[in-house]
């Protein structure tokens, strides 16, 4: 198991929407030890927050209306996709 104890990490997100993935990440984390401190970093930042959790670092903040997601592809080329959904799908 890795090193936690007294550590700083950096964890890092493609999409920060709900907040459940990051917390699945920081209970798995703090099953290995108690860090000094985490840092959150994301590329997107979406709307639709669940968890009180807030991002320390964020590429680009974006507010998304009913039948809109984003989608990254890469990694060569790393994009942003921002696509609507078919209501009739």
């Amino acid at each position: 198991p890795p090193q936690i104890e007294g550590r700083n990490i950096i964890l890092v997100d493609d999409v920060f929407y709900t907040g459940r993935t990051i917390r699945a990440a920081l209970n798995e984390i703090f099953d290995y030890g108690r860090p000094n401190q985490v840092v959150l970093a994301v590329l997107i930042e979406r709307d639709g927050r669940q968890i009180p959790l807030c991002p320390d670092c964020v590429g680009e903040s974006v507010t998304l209306t009913a039948g809109q997601r984003i989608k990254l592809t890469g990694p060569e080329p790393l994009a942003i996709h921002l696509q609507t959904l078919d209501a009739a799908a």
